[in-house]
């Protein structure tokens, strides 16, 4: 978007470093950063975190056993 470092942490409020950590992976941001993150650079939070939901939804198969209810187990593949 053409947006420097600096200027996407003075939107935030944050220092440019704690930004640059999010960018490399130090450091996570929270959920209101990722909100306004996704305000800023107009697009959805699946889009900012690169969550593919349709084949990430494949790697989950949820086992749910109707005769024991507390006995679901969740595998990821």
């Amino acid at each position: 978007m053409g947006y420097t470092q600096q200027q996407v942490a003075d939107y935030l409020c944050i220092s440019q470093r704690t930004y640059a950590h999010y960018e490399t992976g130090k450091h996570e941001p929270n959920i209101d950063t990722i909100k306004k993150l996704c305000i800023l650079f107009n697009c959805t939070s699946d889009e900012l975190l690169e969550i593919d939901t349709e084949k990430d939804r494949q790697k989950v198969q949820i086992n749910n056993s109707f005769n024991n209810s507390k006995n679901i187990k969740v595998k990821i593949k």
